[in-house]
């Protein structure tokens, strides 16, 4: 983005969190102790809004420095779930452009 509009945009933690809170909601999809991975600087925000209820729900949370702010990935006995800003930026523009992705 950076690149392309001349400075490091800013990034709302409020879609995050909300990202976050629809994954918890899809709860059976994640059977044993689901991990939830963040960027580290987006680590101590949803630890504040959503700590007590990733705990009560038995899921764990984790910086990971290779995920872009605002995205998140979902680690569980079934598989990963992919909510990275990269992954979702590419699944936004193969559904503008279909075909050419």
């Amino acid at each position: 983005a950076r690149q392309v509009i001349g400075q490091t945009p800013a990034v709302d933690n409020s879609a995050l969190i909300k990202q976050i809170q629809q994954l918890l909601q899809q709860e059976p999809l994640f059977s044993g102790k689901p991990q939830l991975r963040v960027h580290p600087d987006d680590l101590q925000r949803v630890e504040e809004m959503l700590g007590a209820t990733l705990s009560l729900h038995g899921w764990r949370l984790r910086g990971d420095p290779t995920l872009h702010h605002g995205g998140c990935k979902v680690s569980a006995d079934e598989g990963d779930l992919d909510a990275s800003v990269a992954t979702r930026w590419q699944e936004l523009c193969r559904l503008a452009a279909p075909g050419v992705l």
